[in-house]
C-alpha cells in the first residue's frame, strides 16, 4: 500500500508535469506562430539593415548588386528588389520566381507611398500581410538606399503554418506519450523520496516506545540520508543515555529496597527483642523481690540468685543470636572464604557435643571415605551451621536412639547429611522451621541453650555461601543436609 507522503509526492509531481505539458501546448496553439514571426522579422530587419549598410546602388557595379541580392535570398530565404522612388524596378533578383512582378507595384502602391516619408527618414517599415498581397502569409521590408533608391524584401512565413499543423496532428501522440512519461517519472518519484521517509518515519516511532533496535542505512549523500544518519546519532545517544539511566534508576531502586528492608528488619528486631526478654526480665524482677522482700533466706536465696544468673545467660544469649540474625539479613555481613577439611570440623564438633550425646545414650555414626575432603567456605559460620544442626539432632532424637552422620562428594559439591532417628516432623512445622523463634517442643518448656534463632541464623549463613539446605522426614526419623563448594584442588582429583 503506497504512503500519504508518496501519494502526495506523486500527485504533485504527476500534476506538476500536467500543468507543465498543458502550458507548453497553449503556449504552441496561441503563441508560437506570433514569436516565430516577430523573431524572423527582427533577423529580416537586421539582415535588410546590414545589407543597405554593406552596398551601394551607386557605387557598386550591377554584377556586385546582383550577386549579393542572390546571396542574400539565399541565406535568408527572402526575395528582394530594388525600384526607384517612382516605383519602376531596377533590379531583381536571378531566382526571384516565387512572386509575380505585379506584387511589388502593390507594394509600392499601397506600402510605399502611404509611408514615404517614414522611408525616406532612413527608418526601415515592416508588416506582415495575411493574403492581402499573394496567396500565402508574408513579411513585408521597405527602406531607403542611396540615389533615392528602395529596397523591397518578401519573406514568406507560411513553412511555420505548416510546421504548426504537423504539430497538431502529433499533439495527441504526445499527450498520450507525455502523460506515461509523466506517470512513470511520477511513481519513480515518490518511491525515491517516500521509501526513505517511510523508513525515518517507522525508526522514529520505534524511538518514542523506547526501541532503538532500528538503525537507518543511507544509499546517498543528500539531505534525506544525512536525517537518517543523524536520528541513528540519535538513537544511539538517547539509548546509551536511557541505558545508563535505568542503570542508575537500577541501583537506586535496590538502595532503597535494601534501606527499606533494613529498616523493616530494625522495627522487626525491636519487636522481637521487645516481646522475647519480657519473660527473663519479668523472672528476673520476681526473683530479686523476692531476695529484696526477704521472702528466701539460706539455700533457698542461693537458687533464687542461680534462676537470676540463669536468666540473664538466656537473655546475653537471645540478644547475641538477634544481632548475628539482624547482620546476616542486613547483607552487610561478608563471609571470609577459604579452605578447610570438613571432615575434621566434623569431627571436632562431635568430640565437643560428647557430653550431651553420652547424657542421652545417643550412637553417632560417622564412617567418612575420606580422611581429607577440604571445601571452601567462612569456617566460623559453618562451624555454627553445624553446631546448630548437631544440637538440634542430639535434642529431638529419643534416649539411646541413633544420629548417623553421612558426607558425600558430587562433582564440585559436597553433601553433609545429619539424620537423627526418632519422631518426624509435621508438615506444618516443616514450613515455619526456617523462622525465628519458631519451636518445635510443644511443651514451650524454655531452654537456657535455646533462642529459637538457630534454624533462622543457619539459614542466613548458608544463603551467604549459595548453599543448597533442608530439612525433611525419612522412613526413620528426620534428615538435614546442606552443601558446600569443593576446594579446586579436590575437583582436580
Amino acid at each position: 500500500m503506497r504512503s500519504k507522503i508518496g501519494k502526495k509526492i506523486f500527485f504533485i509531481t504527476f500534476i506538476a508535469l500536467i500543468i507543465l505539458v498543458s502550458l507548453i501546448l497553449i503556449f504552441q496553439k496561441h503563441f508560437f506562430e506570433k514569436f516565430y514571426i516577430n523573431e524572423k522579422n527582427k533577423a529580416l530587419i537586421k539582415a535588410v539593415n546590414e545589407y543597405r549598410n554593406t552596398y551601394s546602388f551607386t557605387k557598386d557595379s550591377k554584377e556586385i548588386i546582383s550577386a549579393s541580392m542572390f546571396q542574400f535570398e539565399k541565406e535568408n530565404n527572402t526575395n528582394i528588389s530594388i525600384a526607384y522612388p517612382n516605383g519602376s524596378l531596377i533590379y531583381t533578383a536571378p531566382n526571384n520566381k516565387n512572386y509575380p512582378e505585379d506584387l511589388f507595384k502593390q507594394i509600392y502602391n499601397k506600402l510605399y507611398l502611404p509611408n514615404s516619408q517614414f522611408i525616406s527618414s532612413g527608418k526601415i517599415f515592416i508588416t506582415t500581410s495575411d493574403n492581402a498581397y499573394a496567396d500565402a502569409t508574408i513579411s513585408i521590408v521597405i527602406c531607403a538606399m542611396d540615389g533615392g533608391s528602395i529596397l523591397m524584401a518578401v519573406s514568406s512565413v507560411e513553412p511555420i503554418r505548416e510546421a504548426t499543423s504537423v504539430l497538431n496532428r502529433f499533439l495527441p501522440y504526445f499527450i498520450v506519450g507525455t502523460l506515461m512519461v509523466a506517470l512513470f517519472y511520477s511513481m519513480i518519484l515518490s518511491k525515491y523520496i517516500g521509501d526513505p521517509l517511510i523508513k525515518l518515519n517507522k525508526i522514529a516511532k520505534k524511538m518514542s516506545n523506547m526501541d532503538f533496535s532500528e538503525r537507518y542505512t543511507p544509499l546517498e549523500d543528500d539531505e534525506i540520508n544525512n536525517l537518517g544518519t543523524t536520528l541513528n546519532f540519535l538513537s544511539e545517544n538517547l539509548e546509551s543515555a536511557l541505558t545508563e539511566l535505568k542503570s542508575k534508576n537500577d541501583i537506586l531502586q535496590e538502595e532503597v529496597e535494601h534501606e527499606r528492608k533494613i529498616e523493616e528488619m530494625r522495627k522487626g528486631f525491636i519487636a522481637d527483642v521487645s516481646h522475647e526478654l519480657k519473660t527473663p526480665i519479668g523472672i528476673i524482677e520476681g526473683y530479686a523481690e523476692g531476695i529484696r522482700d526477704g521472702i528466701v533466706q539460706g539455700e533457698a536465696k542461693n537458687d533464687y540468685l542461680n534462676i537470676i544468673i540463669d536468666e540473664a545467660h538466656k537473655m546475653n544469649k537471645l540478644v547475641m543470636d538477634m544481632l548475628e540474625l539482624s547482620k546476616l539479613q542486613s547483607g552487610n555481613v561478608k563471609p571470609n572464604i577459604e579452605t578447610f577439611n570438613i571432615i575434621r570440623m566434623i569431627q571436632g564438633s562431635l568430640r565437643k557435643y560428647n557430653v550431651l550425646i553420652r547424657e542421652k545414650s545417643l550412637e553417632v555414626v560417622f564412617n567418612p571415605e575420606f580422611e581429607y575432603l577440604y571445601v571452601e567456605g567462612d569456617t566460623f559460620q559453618i562451624e555454627q551451621v553445624l553446631s546448630n544442626f548437631m544440637t538440634n539432632a542430639i535434642k529431638y532424637t529419643p534416649s539411646s536412639e541413633k544420629i548417623v552422620i553421612s558426607i558425600e562428594k558430587l562433582e564440585s559439591k559436597v553433601l553433609i547429611s545429619i539424620e537423627n532417628l526418632g519422631a518426624q516432623i509435621s508438615k506444618d512445622e516443616l514450613d515455619n522451621i526456617w523462622n525465628k523463634f519458631y519451636k518445635i517442643d510443644k511443651s514451650r518448656v524454655r531452654d537456657k541453650n535455646s533462642s529459637g534463632l538457630g534454624l533462622s541464623i543457619t539459614k542466613g549463613i548458608l544463603d551467604l555461601h549459595n548453599s543448597s539446605y533442608g530439612i525433611q522426614n525419612t522412613s526413620n526419623g528426620v534428615l538435614s543436609y546442606f552443601t558446600l563448594n569443593l576446594s579446586a584442588d579436590d575437583i582436580l582429583e
